[in-house]
């Protein structure tokens, strides 16, 4: 694929276009930009993108973004407001733009003059359904209510444009790419000085000595409100020109996983403790590659320590640090952390050794350069490389593939998440080269080619900074082709044709949004007779509900049975996967090649498909989506443990079984939860045992799933359906966290954050420990607002409330953030309220957060 200018062209390969800006400008209630003073217009707009970055326990606000004295958008507990004048103009309230402090919004105000509604949009959709009076403009004010710097803004905020005496549509500004995200146009490239209007401006922050200039051509500068931090030295403190942008989103410390007692300041570079012990970890996932980032000891705190965790084994989290011990790591990764503490000492997994020199003195600098592929870390101080480490060369590490840094899985991606911790009261700032530093200057294009950007010190050869630019391609960059969730009016059983997918789907799970029906599963192996409940345990059923499939959908039929599929009139949600394609043949072969047309791989036929690795069980069919990693597995049990192939050439993540005939439910593995553990669908934890999958003799791999010889897998002669997943980077996850004890002395503020690399569309929760909770389906569709709004409110259940509606309310409240998910109350459904329950969970993507094929994820 083409390589472009990291710096010049954006992502070094952005979908649709090679437009980049350049930088941003913080903000952190210290100073604000405005004008005024000049003839009025009652047409107008405001564009901008902004970043929000203001503490999690600190909700209130108000901090404002962009307008004039008499029209203004800002955000407080967490909500967007619009304003004009002294009154709300529209109903936008259930806007929860701050929810989700991960991701660049884009902002337009635009008015014509006599209209009686002046809108406000955020990323290309209206926030605003009703008017107020309409307001004449004749200042411009950013990053506070006023000239006089009330309520003024804590975030980044970049590229901005006033046009005065045209009202223009979001459109102008930016637009959906190839994948589907909204990203921003060179607009300023097309316009004259005379096409801002006589008092019009483009701001772009790109001279630190005059961060208000206009580049319209217009010379309409911005005054500077009380003052920017504006530091020439390399101490961590500049606070004026960033390199985070809504084209390379960097790593920032995610709200989400702090603690009580903590504010963030810096754009959440910046972590404060005060009397608690408290920790936070980063907004990106590491999964390969080379990395290099440093953590500034401002404070000069002795109980201060920073690494890696990998998220793949999250297991304890409730204790988040215990930075006064040198002798074990933080509870914070559960048995996979790599770290280096303030006092001189190594840690691997809870326990230390004494390593290099301490930086427990006023503005230290740990650096840390992360080598994935080869399996080491490094750990410096000021300069120069603990223990003659040379990450460049890859000698010497603190610790390395022989040394506490193994695979988690030989045949199964691993993936790691850069922490911060410390004791009592102290400040420590993360640097993930966003930061222009070399008194106050970017590196030189040279290093910017590389990836490298800016850093106090000079990073190892080939090590790159933590931003969206700099991760690996995406190999799924617009995953509403390979899965989607929707939602539509059923027809009274009348026939329609559903055709809102971007893929002919294989697996598809039905339930009805308004009615008391049951989930329904049909899959294309078992052809278009059989449409199962979730939690019948008798024969599975035929039907008359679903009579095709299309290249973008599926076709409805009578729905004789009343499932809610078609019959009635109510909304019913349908979530759609793609596998191979629909076999055409039925294999009986029980060794080498299974029969022609059995066997559907990405859409085609493989004939003469022979399974790796000699199974045991032989496949009746096989469809298999290799780029997806999802595939659909008809077989016949044999009672006997065994071997089935999957054909995803990696280790599945969650298995989904049901016999045909039996009269065991849809049952569930996964490989985060452990070996045998089995979660009945639409129930809950049952219980472990060899018998079900027979995962303690033989480990699930690349190429094979087990059986035991519990009814639930394989019964001999019992034909099943096994739905088979994989990991895919930036497209879909299974794995499980802890309960983390919310709003308790020791806990997170709200509930556990997870970095899933992806913004998803939807998320499945399950109790995996033995609780008395049910499962939880939850997706943006099913929210009231579609999931636009970030803020999800909507879900349906299994268990006990398996046949009932779409329940929405606060009880439901989770957060779809670019980076993952963030739970976001301490309701007992997702854990989040007990430290000893564990969850499995689910997710599928919307948009990937970023990568080297694809744009950063915006929040909606």
């Amino acid at each position: 694929m083409p390589v472009f200018n990291n710096i010049l062209a954006g992502a070094s390969a952005q979908a649709s276009s090679s437009y980049h800006i350049e930088q941003s400008l913080r903000f952190r209630q210290t100073a604000s930009l405005h004008r005024g003073s000049f003839t009025s217009t009652q047409t107008f707009t405001f564009s901008c993108w902004f970043k929000l970055s203001y503490n999690i326990d600190g909700k209130a606000g108000p901090y404002t973004i962009i307008g004039s004295d008499n029209i203004y958008v800002w955000v407080e507990d967490d909500v967007l407001h619009f304003r004009s004048g002294t009154s709300n103009v529209g109903t936008v309230g259930d806007w929860r733009v701050g929810r989700d402090r991960t991701a660049w919004h884009h902002l337009v105000i635009n008015q014509t003059s006599g209209s009686v509604v002046t809108k406000a949009f955020i990323n290309g959709v209206e926030v605003t359904n009703s008017g107020g009076d309409t307001r004449a403009v004749d200042n411009i004010v950013i990053g506070a209510r006023n000239s006089s710097g009330a309520a003024s803004l804590m975030g980044y905020i970049a590229e901005v444009f006033f046009i005065y005496g045209t009202s223009r549509p979001p459109t102008d500004f930016a637009e959906y790419d190839s994948n589907g995200v909204w990203v921003p146009k060179d607009l300023a490239s097309t316009l004259s000085a005379s096409d801002y209007g006589a008092e019009g401006g483009y701001y772009k922050f790109e001279d630190r000595t005059n961060l208000g200039n206009d580049s319209s051509g217009n010379n309409n500068d911005l005054s500077v409100q009380s003052t920017f931090q504006n530091a020439n030295a390399d101490d961590f403190k500049n606070d004026v020109l960033f390199l985070d942008t809504p084209t390379n989103n960097f790593c920032i410390l995610h709200t989400g996983a702090c603690s009580p007692g903590t504010t963030f300041n810096h754009g959440h570079a910046g972590l404060e403790l005060y009397t608690h012990d408290a920790a936070s970890y980063g907004t990106h996932r590491l999964t390969s590659g080379k990395w290099y980032w440093e953590v500034n000891n401002q404070a000069g705190n002795q109980y201060i320590e920073a690494g890696v965790f990998s998220q793949n084994l999250i297991r304890n989290s409730n204790d988040h640090a215990d930075g006064a011990n040198n002798g074990s790591a933080p509870n914070y990764g559960g048995s996979q952390v790599l770290s280096h503490h303030g006092q001189g000492y190594k840690h691997a997994h809870n326990s230390a050794d004494a390593y290099g020199n301490g930086w427990s003195a006023g503005n230290d600098v740990l650096q840390i350069a992360l080598d994935i592929d080869n399996r080491k870390i490094f750990f410096g101080k000021n300069g120069t490389w603990m223990n003659s480490g040379d990450p460049a060369n890859g000698t010497n590490p603190a610790f390395d593939s022989s040394n506490h840094f193994v695979a988690l899985n030989s045949d199964r991606a691993d993936y790691w998440v850069p922490f911060v911790v410390g004791k009592n009261s102290t400040t420590i700032r993360v640097n993930f080269g966003q930061q222009y530093m070399h008194n106050g200057q970017r590196v030189t294009d040279l290093e910017a080619d590389s990836g490298v950007y800016s850093f106090k010190y000079t990073p190892p050869t080939g090590f790159k900074a933590i931003c969206t630019k700099n991760m690996p391609e995406m190999p799924i960059p617009q995953p509403n082709k390979h899965f989607d969730a929707i939602k539509y009016t059923c027809n009274n059983g009348t026939a329609q044709t559903i055709s809102s997918l971007n893929f002919q789907p294989d697996i598809i799970h039905f339930k009805s949004g308004n009615n008391s029906t049951h989930h329904f599963w049909w899959d294309s192996t078992r052809g278009f007779s059989e449409v199962t409940e979730m939690d019948n345990t008798a024969a599975i059923s035929d039907s008359t509900a679903i009579t095709g499939v299309t290249s973008t959908g599926f076709v409805l039929g009578t729905d004789s049975g009343g499932k809610q599929i078609n019959s009635g009139t109510g909304e019913t949600f349908a979530t759609c996967w793609k596998a191979g394609g629909a076999p055409t043949a039925t294999n009986t072969n029980t060794s080498g090649a299974m029969a022609d047309g059995s066997v559907f791989v990405d859409g085609s036929a493989s004939n003469s498909y022979t399974p790796t690795g000699s199974p045991t069980i032989y496949p009746r069919k096989m469809s298999v989506n290799t780029v997806g990693k999802i595939a659909v597995i008809n077989y016949v049990g044999t009672g006997t443990a065994g071997t089935i192939p999957h054909g995803l050439g990696v280790r599945p993540s969650m298995i989904i079984y049901k016999g045909h005939t039996n009269t065991d439910e849809w049952t569930s593995w996964y490989d985060a939860a452990g070996a045998n553990k089995r979660m009945d669908l639409s129930h809950r934890f049952v219980g472990s045992s060899d018998n079900y999958f027979n995962n303690n003799s033989i480990n699930c791999d690349q190429h094979h799933f087990h059986v035991g010889t519990d009814t639930i897998s394989n019964a001999s002669g019992e034909t099943y359906t096994a739905y088979v997943f994989a990991d895919v980077e930036g497209f879909q996850q299974h794995g499980q966290y802890v309960g983390d004890d919310a709003g308790g002395s020791n806990g997170f503020v709200d509930g556990r954050a997870l970095i899933l690399g992806f913004k998803p569309n939807t998320m499945w929760f399950r109790d995996s420990d033995g609780s008395s909770v049910d499962m939880q389906f939850q997706a943006k569709v099913m929210s009231t607002d579609g999931g636009k709004h970030n803020f999800l409110d909507g879900a349906v259940r299994g268990g006990s409330l398996i046949t009932n509606q779409v329940d929405r309310g606060a009880s439901n409240a989770i957060e779809f953030h670019a980076v993952g998910a963030k739970i976001a109350n301490s309701n007992a459904d997702w854990g989040d309220n007990s430290a000893s329950s564990t969850w499995a969970f689910s997710a599928w993507a919307d948009q990937p957060f970023g990568g080297s094929n694809v744009s950063p994820a915006t929040a909606f």
